[in-house]
């Protein structure tokens, strides 16, 4: 189960150096990491001063801009800085994620993507790796998809110009046919 972390608590965790609360930290609350690896001790002394219902989630979701604070209703300019900044960031990782389908997935998901499409990847690797397969797959079936494309495109051009020819050879028969007629009355001439 995910600890719960106080604001105080986090900030002395990541200030000793524990690799492994950092990566907890850091991967459920990256705006809070960024912040609270930048406190000196002064300012951690004031941190674990704050209630334990004000959580580390409570301050990611604040920077992120998900809830409005309560007390005052006013927001100071440092305050709005911030959230300018991580709705900024929400922008451009929506932009990336638009650029590339399989960016901010886990391992496991894209390892799942590379067998439903049948393409041979082994367990337990990089999500690089997995980018990569999916890539590789998606360039076939593009580059599969244009040939297809041109084949079809070919084809009905073929189909066109024998259409045309055949058209032009209708013609030249109803013109023949014309002059033959127009000869058989000639004939009759009384």
């Amino acid at each position: 189960m995910a600890k719960n972390w106080k604001v105080g608590e986090a900030v002395r965790a990541i200030q000793a150096g524990n690799k492994e609360d950092i990566l907890d930290i850091g991967r459920r609350f990256p705006l809070f990491l960024n912040l609270a690896s930048q406190v000196n001790e002064p300012a951690a002394k004031i941190l674990d001063t704050i209630p334990e219902y004000v959580t580390a989630r409570k301050v990611e979701s604040v920077l992120k801009g998900e809830t409005e604070e309560g007390g005052e209703g006013e927001t100071t300019g440092e305050e709005k800085e911030v959230k300018d900044i991580s709705k900024e960031e929400k922008k451009d990782t929506a932009k990336d994620e638009k650029k590339d389908p399989y960016a901010g997935k886990s391992a496991k998901d894209l390892y799942m993507m590379c067998k439903e499409r049948k393409i041979e990847v082994e367990t337990k690797q990089a999500p690089e790796v997995y980018i990569k397969a999916l890539k590789a797959d998606d360039k076939k079936k593009a580059e599969a998809a244009k040939k297809s494309e041109t084949k079809k495109t070919e084809s009905k051009k073929d189909e066109d110009d024998w259409g045309e020819e055949d058209k032009k050879d209708t013609k030249k028969t109803e013109k023949k046919e014309e002059k033959k007629d127009t000869k058989k009355d000639d004939d009759w001439d009384i």
